[in-house]
């Protein structure tokens, strides 16, 4: 009768656990703040730069099972919200062409004024494949910036009202692989042309993973499933 006591216990606890699990993982929105596009991508600079796209197929990104189209592709995305808790990210740096160096920092937080910055990596100095983890609170929004080196630089942001300039200097793609890839233009807009420098977006790329937002249904399920065994009579033997 004890016994079965417990195993019952033990699967309600689990099936308590379950649904605490599911109700509190952490989620991601993203927003466009009313962005629209697609942004015109331009040719590479040089027959020695990859191209945002050839960057893209190289790691592997795909989307819908398909190779990623840079341009219509484009998700205007310029930000991400947390809800449902506190979440842990990581970014990796997987390409750079670019004459500056690029410190990339994460920002986050509520309003413009509250806004914590923190430098993940600089390009051209530390080398393709450096990584920074960083945690957002939840109901905070976060993006990215870059700043160039230089005589009084610009800053350019995910978040185009962020920027120096106030454009478009960052294009953000969704892939299959569970990842957001961010790609940087790090020029000033040029009359002559009406683009943002050259306009490859290939300055400084980085991807984009939350491996701290697991999927609700799938840990309720599981935990549910272990106390179901957990609850299995014994069978007898003779």
């Amino acid at each position: 009768m004890f016994s079965k006591l417990i195993k019952t216990t033990t699967v309600a606890a689990l099936m308590f656990l379950g649904t605490t699990a599911a109700t509190q993982a952490a989620s991601i929105t993203p927003y466009t703040f009313s962005d629209t596009g697609p942004d015109y991508v331009g040719a590479s600079y040089g027959a020695s730069e990859l191209s945002v796209s050839t960057i893209l197929n190289n790691y592997g990104y795909t989307l819908g099972g398909s190779a990623i189209d840079t341009t219509a592709d484009q998700t205007q995305i310029q930000a991400f919200q947390v809800t449902g808790g506190s979440a842990d990210f990581s970014i990796e740096l997987l390409a750079t062409y670019a004459s500056y160096n690029n410190d990339v920092y994460v920002f986050s937080g509520n309003t413009p004024s509250t806004l914590s910055f923190q430098k993940a990596f600089t390009n051209n100095v530390d080398p393709i494949g450096t990584s920074f983890d960083f945690t957002v609170a939840e109901n905070d929004y976060f993006g990215f910036v870059i700043h160039a080196d230089g005589n009084n630089p610009p800053s350019y942001s995910t978040v185009n009202s962020l920027s120096t300039d106030g454009l478009d200097h960052a294009l953000i793609f969704n892939t299959d692989q569970s990842a957001y890839v961010v790609a940087f233009e790090d020029l000033a807009y040029k009359s002559s042309t009406n683009t943002l420098g050259d306009q490859d977006y290939n300055d400084v790329v980085f991807s984009l993973t939350g491996s701290a937002i697991p999927e609700p249904a799938s840990a309720g399920l599981l935990l549910l499933g272990a106390g179901m065994l957990l609850g299995r009579p014994k069978r007898r033997t003779a």
